[in-house]
């Protein structure tokens, strides 16, 4: 900073040490009528080793959370305004995963503290260092795991979800009230819904509150004022032991002394992908969520206000009742033309879009067998961008009969669907002539070796779990379409 200057807005950084305490100082000025306006943002360094245990987490929350961070690939939010903990949430998450054999590389603006083990980069828009352009240098890196400080725009918005299929865990945060309205926040960028119910497999949003000073808390029933506030929004629990600090010299005499954060978890489920995938409004994926065990910001916030850790008319001033009605407008779908046209263009410009060879000759033909929107969405935009001709049936009875009419070069299948599953299909394509030497892939969502074992025992070709990553997928299809060749070709 120039200290000169008192004509334009600066910003700039210092660091001073208050009792063996290493802080450091984002300093903003503004210049007013009256002067020079300043803003000092205090920073202490010691931000960069807090434990998740320190965070506020209820233990439930913290286990489900940790589970997403093990996760090997797919995007997780973290959302809320500005000063509501979302960097330390971040940082905590990451002390929590690295490892010496894990590639952990940042993009921020500005880096807040500097973290042993991860490569962290500043954004420098002057040099040319975006969010989007740090972001492509950073995947050439062949890292693990990738911290992106925010999504701004289109751009880097497309660059993480596309990160988040092919083998990345990213962590970004959005500036948003609630965890559902994320998704809608992501849609207005411009990003299309389906890669957002593929790519995003959870969404942590919070909110701040002041603890309640241990040096002069008091049993203190809420005012009559304050419940008629929470009347119908949630239920207070029983037993609860509601305190208050009276004010003293060590808080100042507010009654509080130090903050905690409360949280509301959006696990992105089936349910929650297909809703997503048809721009449903943000207070249906939330009814969703509050089926699949989602808990809001106020009723975790009302939990620790029962603990006597805060009080609930913090909670109410972070987060007031909930104002979505189920009446509330549903946003505009997008037209089936627009989204054919786009493809079109994606197709014919994607470097593997030129058409794969089927076995007789013809352009090859790819059925795909599956009961879920989302994942048909996916595969079948990801394979037609590689050149091949994609026909698609919702269950097994009717991809039976499409396998027989329309004679597909490769049978793509969900293991579980209702009626005939893909096991029970599998059997009846090889136990039929016009089918039997169909090339058969298999997506399923359970793991281990007996579901595997059990596909390859009626005649499955390969096996894939989901979730899918679409690079993967579209190689094993050629692989096993070029085997199938093969097989053709020493028959003859």
């Amino acid at each position: 900073m120039d200290i000169a200057e008192r004509r334009k807005p600066q910003d700039g950084r210092s660091r001073l040490r208050v009792q063996q305490r290493k802080i450091d100082l984002r300093v903003s000025t503004l210049p007013t009528d009256f002067g020079e306006k300043v803003v000092i943002r205090l920073l202490d360094s010691a931000g960069a080793r807090t434990d998740m245990g320190q965070l506020g987490f209820a233990p439930d929350l913290l286990k489900r959370f940790q589970d997403l961070l093990s996760r090997p690939q797919g995007m997780i939010l973290v959302t809320g305004p500005t000063g509501s903990g979302k960097t330390s949430t971040l940082y905590a998450s990451l002390n929590w995963i690295k490892s010496p054999v894990k590639n952990i590389i940042t993009v921020e603006d500005p880096i807040e503290y500097q973290l042993e083990g991860i490569n962290q980069v500043q954004i420098n828009t002057r040099a040319g260092v975006t969010f989007a352009a740090g972001l492509r240098s950073i995947l050439r890196q062949d890292p693990n795991i990738v911290l992106v400080g925010e999504i701004r725009d289109q751009e880097t918005a497309g660059i993480a979800l596309e990160a988040a299929q092919t083998g990345h865990l990213i962590l970004t945060t959005l500036h948003t009230n609630d965890a559902p309205s994320s998704i809608t926040r992501l849609i207005d960028l411009g990003v299309e819904p389906f890669m957002v119910a593929s790519s995003v497999i959870g969404i942590l949003a919070q909110r701040l509150v002041r603890l309640v000073c241990p040096a002069c808390t008091q049993d203190r029933p809420p005012a009559p004022a304050t419940l008629e506030r929470l009347h119908g929004a949630v239920r207070l629990p029983d037993g609860a032991r509601w305190m208050a600090g009276a004010g003293c010299d060590e808080c100042g005499q507010t009654g509080y002394r130090g903050r905690l954060a409360v949280h509301e978890l959006l696990l992105v489920t089936d349910e929650i992908r297909d809703l997503i995938s048809r721009r449903a409004a943000d207070h249906q994926v939330r009814e969703a969520s509050n089926r699949g065990g989602m808990r809001s910001l106020m009723e975790d916030g009302v939990d620790k206000a029962a603990q006597g850790l805060t009080t609930l008319e913090e909670v109410l001033r972070v987060a007031p009742p909930d104002e979505v009605r189920p009446g509330a407008p549903q946003a505009r779908p997008v037209d089936a033309p627009e989204t054919a046209a786009r493809r079109e263009d994606a197709q014919s410009s994607a470097p593997g879009g030129s058409l794969v060879s089927g076995r007789n000759g013809g352009r090859a033909r790819v059925l795909i067998v599956e009961d879920s929107p989302t994942v048909v969405t996916v595969v079948k935009y990801f394979l037609e961008l590689e050149g091949f001709e994609v026909l698609v049936a919702e269950d097994g009875l009717a991809g039976l009969e499409l396998a027989r009419s329309a004679v597909p070069d490769v049978v793509v299948s969900d293991l579980n669907m209702p009626g005939m599953d893909g096991l029970a299909l599998t059997k009846a394509l090889r136990g039929d002539t016009r089918t039997c030497g169909m090339a058969i892939l298999m997506l399923t969502s359970e793991g281990g070796v007996d579901s595997e074992a059990r596909g390859l025992e009626v005649g499955v070709d390969d096996y894939l779990v989901k979730p899918v990553e679409p690079k993967r997928l579209a190689a094993r299809v050629k692989a096993i379409l070029g085997r199938a060749r093969a097989r053709d070709t020493a028959g003859a």
